[in-house]
């Protein structure tokens, strides 16, 4: 221990060190060492300086303790890093994509992915960006949809929009639109009218600019089209009350109700009945086809119809007892028949019905026949009477011959009465030309005349060499009173 009070210096020996333990308030002269007391470490340094170091460490550890330690390592990945002597690194390998990431888990925990591109291939994902820019939210929308040259199908298209928004605009096209199969298409053309098309019809124009007036009130279009649409509130489901009425109008069900109860026959007069037949169109050749209508007086005046052809027949049977005959045309032929020749066989010319309607009646025969040329024999023009499908076997009711070259009439009349009991009077005898000169008397023969009876003219030349026809022929059907 050094002592200064002196005022002197003392001389610091070797591996020694001087620590100044200060007094009270000793006044340092200049240029010396202030007065204290002075320890020498001399062979004392090591342990000194161990005793040092320890209250050191101590110290460090108890001020430093958030620092980083001068051996402390970090290893990553197996990779150690000592922290006191590199204190700036690079950790590469152990890279993990989004794949193995979502493998541990896709639940973001409320966080977001930021920073998408825009999806390309089918399965990449969207921001809500591409969706708000691209496409039109199911309800309220903010952005105008536009397909381009793509079609729209749906169910169904409502219009919802107001203050004048609310409309369909079609574009002027310069052709006309198609329609498919069972469709009908809706187009404005290329003057800006609208028109539409209906599967594979016409196209047909709908109105026209000059139909309505410049406000396009659809009233306007109805009153152009000549159409006045239908006044609901002068339409009554009943007629009771509204029978006065010049504007009312009476619904189906109001018409069938009120004829219900009326009971049919009182709504019938006989005025109106009247009215109804005089507004009926007139018809005035009327065919056996057309209906009249009767009541029937043998069944309680039940309604019944006529037709034409059963009124003729029931005036027909009623007059032909009150007035003179009838003259009825049954057949004839002012044309030369053909010829007969080369044959002396009887030969059928003309077969002639007689109607099984008929009564009391007489027939008529007139014929001329001619032999045009004549070697011999005599030819004949008969008249037979009958059913049998073998002529021969049909009664004889009228002949002429003539033995020349020469024109053979007959002129014959039949007394007929019909029915199933009838008869046919005619004059006995050959070589007859006319019955209104001969004094020969007469024959009958029974006929059932509801089932069809025929007149048979027929020729016979006489020689095979002759030539004959018929000329003319009439048949005629005249009724008489009974």
């Amino acid at each position: 221990m050094i002592k200064v009070t002196d005022q002197k210096t003392p001389t610091v020996e070797s591996d020694s060190i001087l620590v100044q333990q200060q007094y009270g308030s000793i006044p340092t002269p200049p240029n010396q060492l202030s007065s204290g007391v002075y320890y020498s470490w001399q062979g004392k340094w090591l342990d000194m300086w161990d005793k040092f170091v320890t209250r050191a460490e101590a110290l460090i550890k108890l001020n430093l303790a958030a620092y980083v330690p001068k051996t402390r390592t970090i290893t990553i990945n197996g990779d150690t890093k000592n922290l006191s002597e590199d204190r700036s690194w690079t950790i590469s390998g152990g890279t993990q994509n989004l794949e193995e990431v979502l493998t541990e888990g896709n639940d973001g925990g409320g966080l977001q992915i930021k920073n998408i591109a825009d999806p390309i291939d089918a399965q990449d994902a969207v921001t809500k960006n591409y969706i708000d820019t691209n496409y039109v939210p199911y309800t309220g929308a903010t952005n105008d949809v536009d397909l381009d040259t793509y079609s729209l199908n749906s169910k169904s298209l409502n219009i919802k929009g107001t203050g004048g928004n609310g409309h369909l605009g079609l574009k002027w096209q310069s052709a006309d639109a198609t329609a498919g199969g069972n469709e009908t298409s809706l187009f404005a053309g290329s003057d800006g009218e609208l028109y539409y098309k209906n599967d594979g019809n016409a196209v047909v124009q709908i109105a026209t600019r000059a139909w309505v007036t410049a406000q396009g009130y659809i009233t306007n279009v109805v009153t152009a089209l000549g159409y006045t649409p239908e006044n609901s509130a002068n339409k009554t489901d009943t007629m009771s009350g509204n029978t006065a009425s010049s504007t009312k109008y009476l619904s189906a069900k109001g018409v069938y109700d009120w004829v219900i109860s009326l009971g049919y026959q009182a709504a019938l007069t006989a005025a109106n009945f009247g009215s109804f037949i005089n507004g009926l169109t007139s018809k005035t050749t009327p065919v056996d086809a057309d209906e009249i209508g009767i009541t029937d007086s043998a069944a309680s005046y039940a309604g019944k119809k006529l037709t034409w052809a059963n009124l003729k027949a029931t005036l027909k049977t009623y007059f032909d007892t009150i007035y003179e005959p009838k003259i009825r045309i049954l057949y004839a032929n002012p044309v030369d028949s053909s010829t007969l020749t080369g044959t002396t066989a009887e030969t059928l010319y003309y077969t002639i019905p007689i109607p099984t309607d008929i009564t009391n009646c007489i027939v008529r025969v007139t014929a001329i026949a001619e032999c045009t040329t004549y070697s011999a024999g005599t030819p004949v023009i008969r008249i037979r009477a009958g059913d049998n499908a073998t002529l021969g076997l049909n009664t004889v009711i009228a002949q002429n011959a003539v033995g020349s070259g020469v024109r053979i009439p007959l002129n014959r009349n039949f007394r007929l009465i019909g029915g199933a009991s009838g008869s046919i009077t005619w004059i006995s005898g050959t070589n007859i030309a006319t019955d209104l000169t001969t004094t020969t008397s007469s024959s009958s023969t029974s006929f059932d005349f509801t089932s069809t009876k025929n007149l048979y003219i027929t020729l016979a030349t006489g020689n095979s060499s002759n030539v004959v026809l018929i000329r003319f022929i009439t048949v005629e059907l005249i009724y008489t009173k009974t």
